[in-house]
């Protein structure tokens, strides 16, 4: 005869046993829930994270370019400046040729109107001296008028002239040997 108590025993055991089983079933389910559950939070927490961070590098990316451009522009604004600079002193010096040239200009219209005033006066008294010339010879030429070569100074020589010591007239009587 087998013995009630081991028997019984035997399934308090395996009713322990199956209990403890399906308890470790139950929590090896939730265990699984839960680390299902955990994956899954993880899984997205990874996901904004590479999101996030993805975004983040596109707006550095961004940022610097924009500096690079700033840096550009500043750049690009400084040799502008400078360009602007350079022009303004070329435009200066310029400016200041033009005036040094209307100066010369207007010195040099002043000195052609002298001149033309001078010639004036010299063609006037060419013409007086030649008027007088031609009262002291006596003689008053016409417009075609034209003297006979002589190889002397002095009117022609079958013009007589007087001369202020007497003698023949003709040529000065300092080229006359004594």
């Amino acid at each position: 005869m087998t013995n009630p108590f081991g028997t019984q025993r035997e399934r308090d055991l395996a009713d322990e046993l199956k209990g403890a089983k399906e308890e470790i079933q139950v929590k090896s389910q939730r265990e699984l829930e839960l680390l299902s559950q955990l994956l899954e939070a993880k899984t997205t927490l990874l996901q904004t994270s590479q999101q996030r961070e993805q975004r983040l590098t596109t707006q550095l990316q961004k940022m610097e370019k924009w500096k690079a451009d700033f840096e550009n522009a500043q750049k690009h604004d400084k040799d502008t400046t400078a360009q602007n600079q350079a022009l303004k002193k070329s435009l200066e010096t310029a400016k200041e040729q033009e005036r040094l040239t209307k100066l010369s200009l207007v010195n040099a219209k002043s000195e052609l109107e002298a001149s033309k005033s001078r010639e004036k006066n010299l063609n006037s008294q060419v013409e007086q001296l030649k008027q007088d010339l031609d009262a002291s010879n006596g003689q008053t030429q016409g417009p075609g008028f034209k003297r006979a070569r002589t190889d002397s100074w002095g009117p022609p020589s079958h013009i007589s002239t007087p001369s202020k010591r007497g003698g023949r007239g003709g040529a000065c009587n300092q080229f006359r040997s004594q």
